[in-house]
């Protein structure tokens, strides 16, 4: 129950931040799909594209970078927002995992404008990243930050990015700490209620 209290509230976050966003602004983010993390644990997080509109996204390159002591890479799909792989609509240029701690995407499709503006809505997802949680400790963030090197639309021109954006995964905190906090909530709760002179 607490998970979808999570999510659900990870989801208000994310869609305030693209109603805040001007008409137009196009934003790039890194949405995790659970953000509360455990050693051991697969999480998955796309890269999602917002607010190209009126235009369109026909090509993309960019970096995802994390922490390889706390995280690995499990693999990477591309989405179909730019095109089919398969059918050579689109091209993968992706250099996959470079360094330890970095992956690059990078795709770019041959379709025209009007067909991409078919398959991109207000918001689609560009790319989901798999990665396997290593030996984080308790209570311990780590942060996934995203880097643009190129972005363009239809044309091939290159689109301004108004807002990017990273995700945070925090483990659990140990149990001991949870009690501690909520002994001291409960403290607070049934003290009694100072009496002031009259």
């Amino acid at each position: 129950m607490l998970a979808r209290v999570r999510n659900l509230l990870s989801c208000l976050v994310v869609l305030i931040a693209f109603a805040a966003a001007p008409a137009g602004a196009l934003t790039i983010e890194l949405i995790p799909a659970d953000s509360i993390v455990s050693p051991s644990d697969v999480v998955f997080l796309d890269v999602v594209a917002s607010g190209v509109d009126p235009d369109v996204l026909g090509d993309f390159d960019v970096d995802i970078s994390f922490d390889p002591i706390l995280l690995t890479l499990a693999g990477f799909s591309l989405g179909g927002s730019l095109g089919d792989f398969s059918l050579l609509q689109a091209l993968d240029f992706s250099l996959g995992e470079g360094p330890a701690g970095l992956l690059n995407i990078a795709v770019v499709s041959v379709l025209p404008e009007a067909t991409l503006d078919a398959l991109q809505g207000a918001s689609f997802v560009l790319a989901t990243i798999e990665l396997m949680v290593g030996s984080i400790a308790p209570g311990e963030a780590t942060q996934i930050a995203l880097a643009i090197n190129a972005i363009g639309n239809g044309a091939g021109d290159p689109l301004p990015v108004e807002a990017l954006g990273s995700a945070s995964l925090r483990s659990v905190p140990e149990p001991g700490t949870l009690g501690f906090v909520a002994v001291g909530l409960l403290a607070l709760a049934c003290r009694p209620a100072r009496r002031t002179a009259v």
